[in-house]
């Protein structure tokens, strides 16, 4: 008795089974190899923009250009705190005087009613 009838599958079956099965390794191999190798390319690549990249970081009119920024903030980072302060304030200002003008019109508009 063969296997394919004991199963109830036909040879015809087993054989396009088998033939899948071959395909599914075939394209795993060569995503193993393509991943393999495109590491390897990829690698070189990133050396490449990273060398690059670090060159120009030091290069003289890029870190003259983060002195520069490095001054201003040096210069207006006291400001800073003042700023924020300010700014929370009338944030605060504003969102009370918004609650309170909604209290007073929810207020006169529906003297004794409790729908909303």
């Amino acid at each position: 008795m063969m296997l394919g009838g004991y199963c109830g599958l036909s040879n015809v079956a087993i054989q396009q089974n088998g033939a899948t099965m071959r395909g599914k390794l075939v394209f795993a191999t060569g995503l193993a190899v393509g991943y393999v190798l495109g590491t390897k390319a990829g690698r070189r690549r990133y050396e490449q923009i990273r060398s690059g990249a670090q060159k120009l970081w030091g290069s003289k009119p890029v870190q003259r250009g983060v002195d520069h920024v490095q001054d201003f903030v040096d210069e207006h980072s006291p400001d800073v705190p003042a700023a924020l302060a300010d700014g929370a304030k009338k944030v605060v200002g504003k969102v009370a005087s918004s609650a309170r003008q909604a209290s007073r019109r929810n207020g006169s508009t529906r003297a004794g009613s409790n729908d909303r």
